[in-house]
């Protein structure tokens, strides 16, 4: 007769082995076969993404992402003449409120606001309902 304490130990050294596998192949410096891939970590609607860095701009790019606390390029440098676009990605409400008095009203996901620029000069701007959140549009001649 087996007797069971034997087969738990089995048991017990393979799920370590495994376990030890498993390791090794996802340590830095392994190799791309060797790796183990997994799917990026879900990102919790409590992810507060204020705390992404803000991006530069994309040459030649003229939108504006809006995400939950913040403007993504804050700071964009624009020709005279260009339109921008602000898009609301994020889950909540925004504003596009310039100092000088433009606003966007209240936007919801999936809305976008566009504004041209026919004078240089550094245009201020905000969400009037998280003053946290601030852009500037930086037009040249």
């Amino acid at each position: 007769m087996q007797r069971p304490i034997p087969r738990i130990a089995s048991l017990f050294t393979g799920l370590v082995t495994a376990v030890a596998l498993v390791a090794c192949a996802s340590a830095p410096g392994a190799s791309p076969t060797s790796r183990a891939t997994a799917a990026p970590p879900a990102t919790s609607a409590t992810t507060p993404e204020a705390s992404v860095p803000p991006q530069a701009a994309t040459p030649g790019a003229s939108t504006v992402e809006i995400f939950d606390r913040g403007y993504r390029p804050s700071t964009m440098d624009v020709a005279v003449g260009t339109m921008v676009t602000w898009a609301n990605t994020g889950n909540e409400p925004h504003t596009v409120t310039f100092d000088d008095g433009t606003d966007s009203g209240s936007m919801n996901n999936g809305d976008t606001f566009d504004r041209t620029f026919d004078t240089a000069g550094s245009f201020a701007y905000h969400c009037a309902f998280h003053p946290e959140m601030l852009g500037t549009i930086n037009v040249t001649p």
